[in-house]
């Protein structure tokens, strides 16, 4: 089985970001992309304060008070007000709109003289938080990962279940969490259950949280998690096998037929 990384909006890097929505007054992060790629792809790259929000029907115009220039094109002459557009509101497929008075890291192409926000643009939650900070909660790992003998391809009863967790500290402050971690059976009958409590750290983005379970029932089983900040996932069908165990066995024990195990 491979290992099983719970997401709320799945991308192709190292880390994983909760992705908050389409809303107004959204803290959205948008994913698809790490933080290097959002360097390299974007020209101007800013973190801003909203001295003001013009909506149009067709798109949003802004002025941005640039309280840190972390990329900009040799051409480009640094000032303290910058304009932009991005999309309207109501719009989808990624579109965040942002409110005055925000700070936000916007990411910026120039396209016919005007620059655009990207939809990796996102609101800085703390403002006592650097920059690196910021991007670091855009390469956040979030959600459950678990392997036993350093592998993901086949779990066995009798044998320890290592379980990771990653508490997504999306506000970057030093607010309390408390999550739970189960596995369960048909029926879902809790076999294993833990709850981890603690206080994030401020400016940092995730906590890594670990234990350990160790199932003694061949058959299918599920984990979930829960937690205080919101989101929580469930996974069912994870087969667990006894260690030699015939395959009518396994079948027995209503393990799917193209996740038998034979021995050699």
């Amino acid at each position: 089985m491979k290992n099983f990384v719970i997401l709320l909006v799945l991308a192709g890097f190292t880390g994983l970001i909760v992705f908050a929505g389409f809303a107004q007054n959204s803290n959205a992060i948008v994913l698809g992309m790490s933080s290097e790629r959002i360097i390299e792809n974007h020209e101007l790259i800013v973190l801003g304060n909203i001295d003001s929000v013009e909506t149009r029907s067709d798109k949003t115009e802004y002025t941005i008070g640039v309280l840190e220039y972390i990329k900009f094109p040799d051409k480009f002459e640094q000032r303290d007000l910058i304009n932009a557009v991005g999309c309207a509101q109501g719009q989808m497929g990624g579109c965040v709109i942002f409110d005055k008075g925000q700070n936000v890291l916007f990411s910026l192409n120039e396209k016919d003289g005007v620059f655009w926000v990207s939809e990796v643009s996102f609101v800085a939650p703390n403002p006592n938080c650097t920059v690196d900070d910021l991007f670091e909660l855009n390469d956040a790992k979030y959600g459950l990962e678990t392997s036993q003998n350093n592998q993901t391809k086949q779990l066995f009863t009798g044998e320890p279940i290592d379980i990771t967790f990653y508490a997504y500290n999306k506000q970057l402050d030093d607010s309390s969490y408390k999550i739970t971690v189960e596995f369960f059976r048909a029926g879902n009958n809790t076999v294993f259950s833990k709850t981890f409590e603690g206080k994030f750290e401020e400016c940092t983005p995730n906590v890594k949280l670990e234990t350990t379970f160790t199932p003694s029932d061949m058959g299918r089983y599920g984990k979930r998690f829960t937690t205080s900040y919101g989101g929580g996932e469930m996974y069912w069908g994870i087969p667990i096998i006894n260690q030699g165990a015939m395959p009518l066995k396994q079948y027995k024990a209503k393990i799917p037929t193209n996740q038998i195990q034979c021995n050699d």
